[in-house]
C-alpha cells in the first residue's frame, strides 16, 4: 500500500489522496515522495488520484507523477495561492497541472474535491504536470520581489524625512501599486511582524527553489541571489517564524549600528 514518509503529509479523502509537500531548502527531495510497501503490485489502484497541493519544482512534481503512475494511480498537481484566511473562506487560487482538465469529469472525485478547496472561478487548469508548479513558483517569487522592493522604497522615504502618507497616496494612485503594500505597511513601520500565516523561513525556501529552477532554465539569477541574501539575513536575525514582511528589518537596518 502507499504510505507517507516521515517528512510528508497525506490526507485520504475517499478515492483521493491529498499530498501536502514542501521541498527541502536545497530544492531537492532527500527521500521519495511516495513509498510503496509492496513494489510487486500496484499500490493505489486506477481509481485513486493523488493531489499534490504543496510547493515543489516542476521536475520534482513530474517525478512524483511518474511514481504515482507506477503505483497504479493518477497524479494531479494543485498548488494554491493564499493562506489560512483564504482557505477558511474558500477563496484560494488553485493552479492545476494534470493530463486533462478535471472539469471534463465534473462528477469525478478530483474536481469535486478541488471545489471544496476553492470556488470554480479561482480554479485554473494550467496544462501538463509541471506547468502549475512553475506558475506557483513564479507567483511566490513575486512575493519576495514585491516585499523587498517595497521595503527598500519605504526605507528611503523614511530616511529622507518625506511623509510616508504622501508617498503611499501617490503610490496607491499609480500603476505601481500592489495591495500587499498596504497589508504590510503598518507591520514594517512598527517593526512588529506578528504571527505568520506565511513565515519568512518558508519564503526563503521558495526563493532558493525558484533560483535553482531559474538557473536551470537559463535565466539571469543575479537579482534572485540578492533577494535570497536579504531573506537569509532576515532569518539569521531570528525572524524566520514571523510574517515575511520582516524582510524590511534586513533592508532598513542592515547593521545593528543603524537601529
Amino acid at each position: 500500500m502507499i504510505k507517507p514518509n516521515a517528512k510528508q503529509g497525506f490526507i485520504r479523502h475517499g478515492p483521493v489522496l491529498i499530498v501536502q509537500h514542501h521541498m527541502a531548502s536545497q530544492a531537492q527531495a532527500t527521500e521519495p515522495a511516495v513509498a510503496v510497501e509492496d513494489e510487486s503490485a500496484p499500490a493505489l489502484g486506477v481509481k485513486v488520484a493523488v493531489i499534490g497541493v504543496g510547493l515543489m519544482g516542476p521536475k520534482e512534481s513530474a517525478a512524483l507523477a511518474v511514481e504515482v503512475a507506477a503505483a497504479g494511480g493518477l497524479y494531479v498537481e494543485a498548488p494554491v495561492l493564499g493562506s489560512q484566511p483564504e482557505a477558511e473562506k474558500g477563496t484560494l487560487l488553485i493552479m492545476v497541472g494534470a493530463e486533462a482538465d478535471p472539469r471534463e469529469e465534473p462528477q469525478g472525485a478530483v474536481w469535486r474535491l478541488l471545489l471544496c478547496l476553492g470556488q470554480e472561478p479561482n480554479i485554473h487548469f494550467i496544462g501538463p504536470v509541471g506547468t502549475a508548479a512553475a506558475v506557483k513558483l513564479a507567483l511566490n517569487q513575486l512575493i519576495a520581489s514585491l516585499t523587498v522592493g517595497f521595503s527598500t522604497s519605504l526605507g528611503l522615504v523614511q530616511r529622507s524625512g518625506a511623509p510616508v502618507d504622501k508617498f503611499m497616496s501617490i503610490l496607491r494612485a499609480s500603476a505601481l501599486y500592489a495591495p500587499t503594500y498596504d497589508k504590510k505597511l503598518q507591520k514594517m513601520i512598527d517593526r512588529d511582524y506578528g504571527v505568520a500565516n506565511f513565515p519568512t523561513k518558508h519564503l526563503l525556501k521558495d526563493v532558493r527553489l525558484f533560483e535553482a529552477e531559474a538557473a536551470a532554465a537559463g535565466l539571469d539569477t543575479r537579482l534572485l541571489a540578492a533577494l535570497q541574501g536579504v531573506v537569509q539575513d532576515t532569518v539569521d536575525r531570528g525572524l524566520g517564524e514571523t510574517d515575511y514582511s520582516s524582510v524590511y528589518d534586513a533592508v532598513a537596518f542592515p547593521s545593528k549600528q543603524e537601529e
